[in-house]
């Protein structure tokens, strides 16, 4: 007991005006947050909107002013859904940002109805496409390598179908910061390096997947547009945003080459968020590897795939859907589907899928309208507030709105939980669940949110805390108590007797020793058992 006076006595001086200041600030800083409550949720939304035009150059014209009645429709849907995070599919790639640049200023920060608000988006993020990119081969098989823009032979024969480099596009627009130097894009990705690849084959030959020769596979992109890994910053807290757009699984033949090429664009990001299964995996950087464990993820995009209808090789959105590290436990639905399925009948007659579920409005006489697009977040970090879809019923005053793409506004609202990094820790190896934070020590996090701490026992960490705020129930004391990295080793203590205490890095096992800020007491509790 002596050795802990003289190390406090000796260390600190309590009553320093200074110190006085800087706890005071503190107090009212974090007492401030506190009383905010609980934050909202964060909307994360997937749109494929049409914005794709038949030859380069037409987006920037049509987006130029304000008057392009498609577009105004998009933005308007934008603006009444208001997203926090939105990917727009089929929107064509320009360079320098300027047609996401003209999109934003010209339409979405523009009212497109009355009692309608403006959007802003901050940060955007955007990068080439494959689509129309000209390989120098006969992908498709016809007898000529088509190399001219403007053609469907033009298209089959590039990197991804378009008629010119970057037709169908794709952009991600946040209200939050994008972490731009940690993007990771998989653009040239070759298709022949996922192991067991489900590459196209001609089947009048015995050899397997040989539609396409070695040549051919030595420069074959498995990525049609391009799939993102674009993190964002949120209260603190990462959110690996994964983007893309898988190929439709249909105009092809009896090789199936978009019907496969569909099913390993979606395992890409299935092997990706699955600890493990990722290793091959290589960026455009030629970095190796997976997401890795304990990561935020939200995957959205049309993927091109139902899990009931449709012309999709072997069921590919099931590799999200029965994923265990996604979460699917709602499913975005709208009062608009069942609706139109019902009265459009055709194909939708003999669906399987609950219409409710449908994203997109396709060919009645063929396909029917189908799931297509998602918004499927993490099991870690995130939890699911409410989801829907933007499909109003016919009656309805915005009704109109939806004639601006076959496709519709999917969301999710997400509510962001604490994960371990609010302490800053990093995985032990060797020790499965223990982490170790450079202020913080050493804890375990594998029933968060109750951690086990090193030295202060059982501890459980608020849902609303973040990096610079954050709030325990120790075991130990039975009471709330407020920390983070910079007060530290100093607590917040509530209960009947508040008040700032610091604890003391010598204990003996079992106990803690603490002192009082108001009288300079001395006082032990045990650990949290």
């Amino acid at each position: 007991m002596m050795k802990m006076i003289s190390f406090t006595k000796h260390t600190y001086d309590f009553r320093s005006p200074g110190f006085l200041l800087f706890l005071s600030l503190t107090i009212i800083g974090w007492t401030q947050i506190f009383g905010q409550g609980e934050a909202d949720p964060i909307r994360f939304a997937t749109y494929n909107a049409s914005l794709n035009r038949s030859s380069a150059g037409q987006l920037v014209s049509d987006l130029s002013d304000a008057n392009n009645s498609q577009a105004k429709r998009v933005a308007e849907i934008i603006q009444r859904v208001n997203p926090d995070v939105l990917l727009i599919n089929e929107f064509d790639f320009v360079e320098d940002n300027v047609a996401v640049d003209l999109f934003r200023s010209n339409y979405l920060e523009m009212s497109q109805a009355d009692g309608v608000s403006t959007i802003t988006f901050p940060y955007s993020f955007v990068a080439e496409s494959n689509t129309g990119i000209s390989s120098g081969f006969d992908f498709d098989n016809n007898g000529t390598a088509v190399s001219t823009p403007g053609s469907n032979n033009y298209g089959n024969d590039s990197f991804g179908f378009g008629f010119f480099p970057g037709q169908f596009g794709l952009v991600l627009y946040s209200k939050y910061p994008i972490l731009t130097d940690e993007i990771r894009t998989f653009q040239t990705f070759l298709w022949k390096d996922m192991p067991d690849a489900l590459l196209p084959d001609d089947s009048g030959t015995p050899e397997a997947g040989d539609f396409y020769s070695t040549e051919e596979l030595a420069v074959f992109r498995l990525s049609s547009k391009s799939h993102w890994d674009v993190p964002v910053e949120i209260d603190g807290q990462v959110v690996h945003v994964l983007v893309s757009h898988p190929t439709p699984p249909v105009f092809d033949g009896s090789e199936d080459r978009n019907g496969r090429r569909n099913h390993d664009e979606i395992r890409l990001w299935a092997d990706y968020v699955t600890p493990g299964a990722g290793d091959y995996i290589y960026d455009d950087k030629g970095v190796t590897g997976g997401l890795g464990e304990d990561k935020s993820f939200v995957i959205m995009g049309d993927q091109n795939a139902d899990p009931f209808d449709g012309d999709s090789t072997g069921n590919p959105i099931l590799l999200f859907l029965d994923n265990s590290n996604i979460d699917t436990s709602v499913t975005p639905t709208s009062v608009g589907g069942p609706e139109a399925a019902q009265s459009q009948g055709g194909a939708n007659a003999n669906h399987q899928g609950d219409p409710a579920f449908d994203t997109a409005d396709f060919s009645d006489g063929s396909t029917g309208n189908l799931r297509a697009d998602y918004v499927l977040p993490s099991i870690f970090g995130v939890s699911i507030v409410e989801a829907g879809v933007f499909w109003p019923l016919s009656g309805d005053d915005t009704f109109s709105l939806i004639g601006a793409s076959d496709h519709r506004l999917v969301y999710v609202d997400l509510e962001l939980e604490l994960t371990a990094d609010v302490f800053g820790g990093l995985p032990i190896d060797g020790f499965p669940g223990w982490r170790a934070s450079s202020w913080y020590l050493n804890y375990n996090v594998e029933i968060w949110p109750w951690i086990y701490h090193d030295e202060h026992g059982w501890q459980w960490v608020d849902a609303g805390s973040v990096e610079s705020i954050i709030f325990l129930w120790d075991l130990g004391f039975e009471e709330w108590i407020f920390l983070n990295d910079v007060t530290y080793r100093w607590f917040f203590l509530f209960g009947d007797n508040p008040d700032w205490i610091f604890t003391f890095a010598d204990n003996t096992p079992g106990s803690r020793f603490f002192q009082r800020f108001n009288d300079g007491s001395i006082f032990s509790i045990p650990v949290g058992l």
